[in-house]
């Protein structure tokens, strides 16, 4: 519905996208390579959740980046997989809870840049869509276990400085994502249950105009 907006939504934007009817939504991370599973440990809970379920070090998670290198025809394959299951649209996780971007972002060195495939795998995928004339639409996690300056609760003077801060790496970061990725048709948010993003209406609200405004 949007900050500002009140019953059911008429606008074109809309439209087209009850009118797609189908899409797909991809999990896609450093998660992807434990597969749900740590030191031989099979773990029930969403795969994508392994760094908490398994109680995984900052360390040894972040080494996976060298790991990371997935078929470079991959972004192609994945476009073409949509079209033929029928989807009219695509929703891909740009950032996940673990804070680990499937671009290279100029705001943090945990990115696919860190990664052996180094190239831009969320550019390829959305031009790859758009060619196959899918409609991306981009996830993108508040929550973030990686950022120092993300807190669940915010008590003291000193929380509430480091979540302002990690605020603007977000705006920045989505902003940043509507300047590499013109085609996006719009964005998918998880991560905001916390207490310190629903203590915040007023930044959501704010976040929400800048966005809409490029």
């Amino acid at each position: 519905f949007g900050a500002t907006r009140k019953g059911r939504r008429a606008d074109p934007a809309m439209a087209r996208w009850r009118g797609h009817r189908l899409g797909q939504i991809l999990h896609f991370g450093l998660y992807s390579l434990a597969g749900g599973a740590w030191n031989g440990k099979s773990y029930d809970y969403a795969a994508e959740f392994i760094k908490e379920s398994a109680k995984v070090s900052e360390a040894d998670y972040n080494a996976l980046t060298a790991r990371f290198n997935p078929a470079h025809d991959a972004p192609a394959q994945w476009a073409a997989m949509a079209t033929t299951m029928g989807a009219r649209y695509v929703v891909i996780t740009t950032k996940h809870h673990e804070g680990f971007c499937l671009w290279p972002s100029r705001l943090t060195d945990f990115s696919i840049a860190a990664t052996p495939y180094r190239t831009d795998f969320l550019g390829e995928y959305v031009k790859a869509c758009d060619a196959a004339g899918l409609d991306v639409m981009l996830y993108y996690s508040i929550l973030d276990w990686h950022h120092p300056d993300w807190h669940y609760t915010l008590k003291t003077d000193a929380d509430r400085a480091a979540f302002a801060r990690f605020w603007d790496y977000c705006t920045k970061q989505l902003l940043e994502l509507l300047e590499r990725y013109p085609q996006t048709k719009g964005f998918w948010f998880d991560g905001t249950w916390d207490e310190s993003v629903k203590s915040h209406g007023q930044w959501t609200y704010e976040l929400e105009q800048k966005l809409r405004a490029v």
